[in-house]
């Protein structure tokens, strides 16, 4: 079972990129950490937009305005388990549940183009094995 798993993941990755923006595939293990990379360098007037949704990414979870030098926003749903960095625009979920399962958007808005990035991440429960 694990080995058909993890080839439908290895396909899966394959294809990212084919049909259209990328989407990097992200998996992590229950009760761990993760963080979500702008991989970009961000400018003074950048306008950092983290969202999360199951079928597709509609709630805002973090945002930061780099300009107005605002204190980040975290949603109140994640605020015990989502930051933003204020310096690379990261997103640091820690502690993480299934429920965190899901897609993440990353919107940049910055002159004279945004940036974009998706994200897909997959929460495993730990594994246990009972004996017979």
């Amino acid at each position: 079972m694990i080995c058909v798993i993890v080839l439908l993941r290895l396909c899966l990755w394959h294809l990212n990129g084919v049909f259209g923006d990328e989407m990097k595939s992200v998996s992590v293990m229950e009760g761990h950490s993760v963080t979500l990379h702008t991989d970009t360098q961000l400018h003074t007037h950048d306008v950092i937009e983290w969202m999360f949704g199951v079928q597709s990414p509609d709630e805002i979870i973090a945002e930061i305005n780099r300009e107005a030098k605002t204190k980040p926003f975290i949603s109140e749903r994640l605020k015990n388990h989502v930051e933003i960095d204020d310096q690379t625009g990261s997103l640091i979920i820690t502690n993480i549940t299934t429920q965190h399962t899901g897609r993440y958007k990353l919107e940049i808005n910055r002159k004279p183009s945004d940036l974009i990035r998706h994200f897909n991440m997959t929460v495993y429960g730990e594994l246990r094995f009972f004996k017979f």
